[in-house]
């Protein structure tokens, strides 16, 4: 496999990754809007992280030779969901908007690292080729979760104890939905584009 030139694999890259994020994006909105109807401003911030994803998730597949299918686009997306969804939600549940939280420096500092940790444990687990690289790999993906995650003293929320469970169910399926969406829709579009050439 040949990389096209360097400047017209970019813009295809953006252009897939504009795409893409516009797309998931706005799936994730019509997704939220079952519960409470989104601001413009929440519009905009779910389209411009979708694009940021799209981008990290198109640049890594570009490092390990490209997408070449809405398949290959899919496995990228559930490995972007385990990273930044599924792994953090193992220490940190996700949390029902107007909760009190008196740490959240400590919370978000535990995310950032659990989401490296997984996506460098993930990256050696898969495309290392020494069993040793591939051990550091698996102790990347336990050490967040050895270490713990922070949890407050004193927790409050203004939603009802019932709203919880559902809400951390609709937060996990959306967003395993944008993750398989951004996924499939950067690798069909790769594919289109012919990013990677054989």
């Amino acid at each position: 496999m040949r990389l096209m030139p360097n400047l017209s694999m970019l813009k295809s890259l953006l252009l897939a990754a504009l795409w893409a994020g516009l797309s998931s994006g706005l799936l994730l909105t019509a997704i939220q809007s079952f519960q409470a109807m989104p601001s413009r401003l929440e519009i905009l911030t779910n389209i411009s992280l979708a694009v940021a994803f799209a981008l990290l998730l198109g640049v890594a597949s570009t490092l390990r030779g490209g997408l070449s299918s809405w398949r290959q686009g899919l496995c990228w997306g559930l490995a972007g969901y385990s990273i930044f969804f599924v792994a953090p939600s193992l220490g940190l549940s996700p949390v029902v908007p107007a909760t009190l939280d008196t740490d959240i420096e400590a919370r978000q500092l535990w995310w950032l690292m659990t989401v490296f940790d997984t996506a460098l444990g993930l990256w050696l687990l898969v495309f290392a080729k020494t069993k040793l690289n591939q051990l550091f790999g698996l102790v990347l993906l336990i050490s967040p979760h050895a270490i713990g995650a922070p949890h407050p003293e004193v927790t409050g929320s203004v939603a009802n104890a019932e709203v919880v469970p559902n809400f951390i169910i609709i937060t996990a399926f959306a967003n395993a939905l944008f993750w398989m969406v951004l996924g499939a829709v950067m690798g069909f579009l790769a594919q289109k584009n012919k990013i990677i050439k054989a």
